[in-house]
């Protein structure tokens, strides 16, 4: 059962409530412009026969009541001669009235409007209550939302940061979901790092336990504007990428070896933790299994855990 503490569908839903307000404003201002004072008549008409539903807007005090469904349904038609009244008259649906919106920005569109389904069914199995979303279905859904009002033409700056205040609760909530509480394990890892040759009595921290995505070789500019080799891991649960430089790992062994670890549950160590977000940066990379972890400490090949 997901953590009572934090309803994954409820914070999806205080997502969706934000999110509604400025794509509902930027919907309305293109009916109006584009359609004028015909803009609820011509707006009902094409919902009710853009396929064989027949179902129409809800319009009260001439206003139409839009929801997160219909909206994004009404967003994503995608007629190149779409009937706009009874006289046949037609229009290319997306080009006409929502030009700035990019074919990947539909595909996102189309994406939560999955949320109806996901948010309202609730099951109970005589012991728990369970919803179908996830921290990370949560997470995707309020990112999408974000990049959706970022690209569309609705200046809504306090919408974009009231769902940033959802991420981070997120963010903050699986952190303290994810930390590493195996003691034993813990002070293994901080012993390791102390033997390491170049290490110099800084202080140590451990990231979250996160699934490794993948691990790739790239660069960066540093604050001097110098390019530096590095390289990047990003994490299946996680939208946070964590970065050593390549001086970090001269011989290449670290990266090697998380390589290997793709797939699996791992933790990365920092040095400064107050200057390098455990969560942003890595001098090494941990499996977080206790056997495997024994095992690599007690090897002879130091390729294993790569100093």
């Amino acid at each position: 059962m997901q953590n009572e503490e934090l309803d994954y569908a409820e914070v999806i839903r205080k997502g969706a409530r934000i999110f509604l307000v400025p794509v509902v404003h930027y919907v309305n201002k293109q009916l109006q412009t584009k359609f004028g004072d015909n803009y609820l008549e011509k707006s009902n008409f094409i919902y009710a026969n853009s396929d064989s539903s027949n179902r129409e807007l809800r319009i009260k005090n001439d206003r139409i009541q839009w929801d997160l469904y219909n909206i994004i349904t009404f967003i994503c038609l995608n007629k190149k001669n779409q009937k706009t009244n009874t006289e046949n008259e037609t229009i290319n649906f997306r080009d006409f009235l929502f030009p700035e919106i990019r074919d990947d920005h539909f595909a996102r569109f189309e994406t939560l409007r999955s949320l109806r389904n996901v948010i309202s069914h609730e099951t109970y199995d005589g012991v728990e209550w369970n919803v179908l979303i996830s921290l990370n279905d949560a997470e995707t859904y309020l990112n999408d939302m974000k990049y959706l009002l970022q690209s569309i033409p609705y200046d809504d700056e306090n919408a974009i940061n009231e769902i940033d205040k959802l991420l981070e609760k997120l963010v903050q909530f699986k952190k303290t979901q994810n930390q590493l509480t195996d003691e034993n394990f813990k002070n293994k890892i901080l012993n390791n790092e102390k033997q390491r040759s170049e290490y110099k009595d800084e202080e140590i921290d451990i990231s979250t336990i996160n699934e490794l995505l993948s691990v790739k070789k790239s660069s960066r500019v540093n604050f001097k504007n110098k390019i530096i080799k590095c390289t990047i891991l990003k994490f299946k649960d996680s939208h946070e990428e964590r970065i050593m430089d390549e001086w970090c790992d001269p011989s290449g062994k670290i990266t090697k070896k998380a390589e290997t670890l793709i797939g699996k549950n791992v933790v990365t160590t920092v040095w400064k933790p107050k200057s390098f977000d455990p969560q942003k940066w890595f001098r090494n990379i941990y499996e977080v299994d206790n056997d495997q972890f024994y095992n690599n400490l007690n090897s002879d090949d130091d390729c294993i855990f790569p100093f």
